[in-house]
């Protein structure tokens, strides 16, 4: 089936650990993406530190990687799963539902926290060897960036877990959505920039809007893990 779960002991008893064994698996689906997201990450932290423009365009880039990564680390997982059927094979083991869908999210959520940190440390680390320490990510935009992408990854794991076919449509349609962003920003840039609307952003006290969405993203994430999990328990294979 190309995949394998090592969720019991040598005499064949299931294992108390099955959360963490659970966790592994989705690592070792995901590790080819966990090795592409570092080297990406860190080629857009350099990118970030080099920029000579106003200091948003380097946390712009910083944003926009981040998001990516976290998306394509979404669709990715979705196809692997699809691919080797992973829903059948651990519904024919005796493992708790719940774990399975709690596993998701936890790997998630680590996924999240690497890719952040990738970034985070790159930026900072080439910002000291290029001597432009303005340029790196700050760690309120961090936290800014991270409540985004709680939020959602939030709304897109129910959608796998109810139907992970109708999902892969939306992939698509996203993925050339997120892929064409970068030039709408280049040419509509200037615009945008100069709008009324941003300008009143900008002006946002961004401290307080960061911590306030990552709280809201937090409590958000866990009510949608319990959803996930009542989606989950009634579906049939």
């Amino acid at each position: 089936m190309g995949i394998s779960l090592n969720l019991y002991n040598k005499k064949g008893i299931l294992r108390g650990d099955t959360l963490k064994n659970l966790i592994v698996k989705e690592f070792k689906l995901f590790k080819i993406m966990v090795l592409f997201s570092m080297i990406l990450g860190l080629i857009f932290a350099y990118l970030g530190v080099t920029q000579t423009e106003a200091y948003i365009v380097s946390q712009i880039i910083y944003t926009y990687i981040i998001i990516f990564l976290v998306y394509l680390g979404l669709m990715f997982m979705s196809y692997k799963e699809s691919r080797v059927k992973s829903d059948i094979i651990f519904n024919s083991l005796p493992v708790k539902r719940s774990d399975i869908v709690k596993s998701k999210y936890i790997s998630f959520l680590l996924y999240l926290l690497l890719v952040v940190g990738v970034v985070y440390i790159g930026s900072n680390v080439f910002s000291i060897i290029n001597g432009t320490l303005g340029k790196a990510i700050r760690i309120i935009d961090v936290l800014l960036v991270a409540g985004l992408c709680l939020l959602f990854i939030s709304i897109y794991l129910p959608f796998e877990f109810y139907n992970i076919g109708k999902l892969q449509v939306f992939n698509t349609i996203f993925y050339f959505l997120i892929i064409l962003l970068p030039n709408i920003i280049k040419k509509y840039g200037n615009k945008i920039v100069s709008s009324s609307i941003f300008k009143m952003i900008i002006k946002l006290d961004f401290n307080s809007v960061a911590i306030i969405l990552l709280g809201f993203s937090i409590v958000f994430f866990i009510i949608s893990l319990y959803v996930s999990i009542a989606i989950y328990e009634r579906k049939e294979f």
